[in-house]
């Protein structure tokens, strides 16, 4: 046997092992979640879960009768069909005959494998109460995703690869360009509509608006919600800048659409990198839309706004730029992600460490970490020396709100943990895990991560809040680092990396699992988790207007927490009920949607007549230092407390 042919017995061989283990990974997760189906459609599931199950609910012992009805016979039709219908296809592109098509082409229904476990399982397991089934949904969504890279994986090895490459990679630019778009404009509509629909609130979206107002007008991060300047609340000085937008447009929603786009624009240095560092072209397009349809950063961009949304973007620019030798931008977009909060500062401390280590410009690289590590020491040492906001943060900032001093057991609890797991299946599951293949980059993750992992705060690692912005750009940077490692390891023959079969096999894996990811939990109007009466503008929440109009502009007023948004761009405002308001000349409060702590506050100035109700409508009052009582307003108050 001569060179070529174990050469190509070498690669039939390498093609064939990494099918047939992504095949059993396919099957075996698509027979879990076969298994744990028809619990989910059962009383004792948690209601939460119960939007995973797609089709009508299955009994748990599932008869022959039940094969021949409703979506089970679909499936059972769908098979054999579509074997059919791609053979045919694939006979008219192959000038073969039907019968070689069917039996030459069978990898095409490999996306039917986990399907067809639903078919015969008669599940006996799992039935306990508390089994979070999230696992098995995971496991589904793996399984389909890797069926579909599968097939992928084969067509990549066909004559006509090449053509169908060639072509997407004419379009990679607009394709991305559109994606980006459309995120920024699809995410500035929901942003808007939660405000509008009063589901923002002042911590933190009325607080920061007041922030960039007040440093707009001269007043820098100033803050009335605090005894401090923001500034030594975190480290942000990033939003004097950003305060700039205010003099183009002073409204809370400049800044929900500032960060839409922004956050969008992300995907741009990530397409420029991937272009750089991977040859296949489809990856060029797949990465940066996986960036966009990423359920982590949906979370950062919908849980109103916070500093650390300004991250993620200059993260990947800095990155970008630092790689391709442009040392001038890389520091200035490093800048602005380091200042937009003080954790930032490690992350920065991290990639100042890698280009000392592994750059061409160690120089550089030791300033940025040297730089970098100073700073964030001396905000801690000043932190420590402040004393707690009126709010009642008394935590040693900010290492006890991600490691529990008081209880580190409580950071590594069997249900802290399933939540802790179902939180490194939404950050690596999307981008296949390719990570973890990008060598000594990988530590760079280590940092944000570790807080992370070490939280006992469940708000801290769940993907729809704001907390994983600085993880998202550093998955994705190693994402594409490890898509360039594992590209280059999978060439047989001296051929090119693109016609090996497993880059395409990434590929399509990395966009099938992020949108499916997307549907069954992302916040997206055709997402099964999505919740319309979020974006819901009721008459109720139109009545804000006609209250803002009743409040002159420099009085001063402490407000409910859902309203506060309408009503920050002022010097002096306060959260109702929480802290000392310093007695302000209005009071306005939601009666319908309210926190517990208002009630108590409105109950006593109304008995000891230090404020009288002088508007209402519908639950929302307004109270006035002073004043007598409307009766009608008093009695619909007194109505709605009982």
């Amino acid at each position: 046997m001569n060179g070529t042919s174990i050469g190509i017995a070498t690669r039939r061989l390498r093609v064939s092992g990494y099918f047939l283990v992504a095949t059993s990974l396919a099957v075996a997760a698509g027979v879990a979640f076969a298994i744990a189906v028809p619990y989910l459609s059962q009383p004792e599931a948690p209601p939460r879960l119960n939007y995973f199950v797609a089709y009508r609910p299955i009994t748990p012992k599932l008869g022959l009768g039940k094969l021949f009805s409703g979506k089970i016979l679909t499936f059972a039709v769908l098979f054999p069909g579509l074997w059919v219908g791609v053979a045919a296809l694939s006979r008219r592109w192959h000038r073969r005959s039907l019968t070689e098509s069917l039996t030459r082409f069978p990898h095409y229904f490999l996306p039917l494998l986990p399907l067809i476990p639903l078919l015969a399982v008669r599940p006996t397991l799992l039935a306990q109460p508390g089994v979070d089934y999230n696992l098995f949904v995971f496991g589904f969504v793996i399984a389909l995703a890797s069926s579909l890279a599968l097939v992928a994986g084969f067509i990549e090895l066909e004559p006509r690869w090449p053509q169908l490459a060639s072509g997407a990679a004419r379009v990679s630019t607009q394709i991305v360009a559109l994606g980006i778009a459309g995120y920024a404009l699809l995410f500035s509509a929901l942003s808007v509509l939660k405000v509008e629909a009063l589901n923002s609130h002042t911590f933190d979206l009325a607080q920061f608006d007041q922030v960039l107002w007040n440093t707009a007008h001269g007043r820098p991060l100033a803050s009335s919600f605090l005894r401090h300047n923001y500034l030594f609340e975190h480290f942000s000085p990033t939003l004097v800048p950003l305060s700039a937008l205010y003099l183009v447009w002073s409204d809370v929603r400049a800044l929900l659409v500032f960060q839409s786009a922004f956050l969008a624009l992300g995907a741009l240095p990530l397409y420029w990198l991937a272009r750089e560092k991977v040859q296949h072209p489809l990856a060029h397009i797949a990465i940066p839309l996986a960036y966009l349809l990423y359920v982590p950063l949906h979370g950062v961009n919908l849980d109103d706004f916070h500093e650390m949304s300004l991250a993620p973007t200059a993260l990947l620019f800095a990155w970008y730029f630092l790689q391709r030798g442009r040392a001038g931008l890389g520091v200035v977009w490093l800048a602005l992600a380091a200042g937009s909060k003080e954790e930032v500062l490690l992350i920065s401390t991290a990639i100042g460490a890698y280009l000392l280590v592994r750059g061409r410009r160690k120089a550089l690289g030791g300033s940025i970490a040297t730089v970098s590590l100073l700073l964030f020491v001396a905000y801690l040492a000043l932190r420590s020396m402040l004393p707690s906001s009126p709010l009642g943060d008394t935590y040693r900032f900010p290492l006890d709100r991600y490691f529990p001093f008081h209880s580190p057991s409580s950071a590594f609890s069997g249900p802290v943990l399933s939540l802790k797991l179902q939180m490194l299946l939404f950050f690596f599951a999307p981008v296949m895990f390719l990570p973890f293949a990008s060598g000594l980059r990988a530590i760079l993750m280590a940092v944000p991560l570790a807080g992370l992992l070490a939280s006992h705060s469940q708000y801290l690692f769940v993907p729809t809040t704001h907390y994983s912005a600085s993880v998202v750009p550093l998955i994705f940077i190693s994402a594409v680092h490890g898509f360039a490692t594992v590209e280059a390891r999978s060439r047989f023959d001296g051929r090119p990396a693109a016609r090996s079969g497993f880059p395409a096999f990434c590929v399509t894996y990395i966009l099938a699992c992020t949108i499916l990811l997307t549907y069954f939990f992302g916040q997206l109007p055709w997402s099964r988790a999505f919740h319309p009466d979020v974006y819901e503008v009721t008459t109720h929440s139109r009545l804000v207007a006609a209250f803002k109009r009743m409040i002159p502009e420099n009085a001063s007023l402490s407000v409910n927490i859902w309203l506060a948004p309408h009503f920050s761009q002022r010097q002096r405002l306060y959260a109702l009920g929480y802290g000392d308001f310093s007695d302000p000349e209005y009071l306005l409060t939601d009666l319908r949607n309210y926190k517990p702590l208002e009630e108590p506050v409105i109950r006593g100035v109304i008995a000891h007549g230090t404020y009288g109700a002088v508007a209402c409508a519908d639950g929302i009052t307004l109270l006035r230092r002073g004043r007598p009582s409307d009766p009608g307003c008093l009695a619909a108050v007194n109505a709605e407390l009982r």
